[in-house]
């Protein structure tokens, strides 16, 4: 069936308008007479991104099943992803994952989802991110990173779940400040017990390598005199 221009986009319309309202039996409606599943409004977004910005599980599993593009960008290079990560939902972010979405696409301002949800405070989101395997050190266009903003902001939730999943403390932006320099007193406490930590694990994974060393050396029944270094060991 040959359909107008204006027909068309008519069409589009009450799917995009269904998605964003949660009518599933009409967004059903839609796609039976023919709207484009990727259809777009005057932002480019599609019943996807409208549908995870409302954080409706429901509506994003049927239009993913329709064959939506789960890439796709609106005007300032949001994907749905990023859009459910502002909805704070940990389930439609793994839905979208599942369903091959960029954890790291960056906006035209280089947010990721999860520097987003940094400065917009989504632990849930966050903590999804970090355990999916987002990488916590991409940098937007002023040099920033999700640590950087969880600090700005004082997210001390953010920040430890950052730390956790192997975040930088390296990082300056373009002010030549890092996450340490923004950080307040709770996260500077915060900060300094993960790197006291860290420090007494590294130290505790470097005896119990020199601890397998002289296990092997003495299984191997060396000739050799073990180092003075490594009876220290206790």
């Amino acid at each position: 069936m040959t359909r107008t221009i204006h027909e068309q986009i008519t069409l589009d319309l009450r799917l995009l308008d269904a998605a964003r309202t949660g009518n599933l039996p009409a967004a059903m409606s839609a796609l039976e007479a023919g709207a484009d599943i990727n259809g777009t409004d005057e932002k480019n977004r599609t019943p996807l991104m409208h549908a995870a910005l409302s954080g409706d599980a429901d509506m994003v599993d049927f239009i993913c099943r329709k064959g939506a593009d789960v890439n796709a960008e609106d005007i300032d290079g949001d994907t749905a992803l990023m859009l459910a990560a502002l909805a704070d939902r940990a389930d439609i972010i793994s839905h979208l994952f599942l369903q091959g979405a960029s954890l790291d696409h960056q906006d035209l301002w280089g947010h990721t989802a999860l520097i987003r949800c940094s400065f917009r405070n989504k632990p849930k989101a966050a903590a999804f991110l970090i355990g999916a395997g987002a990488s916590p050190d991409i940098r937007n266009k002023t040099g920033r990173t999700a640590l950087i903003y969880a600090a700005i902001e004082n997210n001390g939730t953010i920040a430890h779940a950052l730390l956790r999943g192997g975040a930088s403390l390296e990082p300056v932006d373009d002010y030549s400040k890092s996450a340490l320099d923004y950080a307040g007193p709770e996260l500077q406490r915060l900060i300094a017990d993960y790197r006291k930590a860290k420090a007494e694990d590294e130290e505790n994974a470097a005896r119990e390598e020199m601890r397998n060393v002289r296990r092997k050396i003495t299984r191997l029944g060396s000739a050799r005199p073990i180092s003075p270094r490594l009876r220290r060991i206790p």
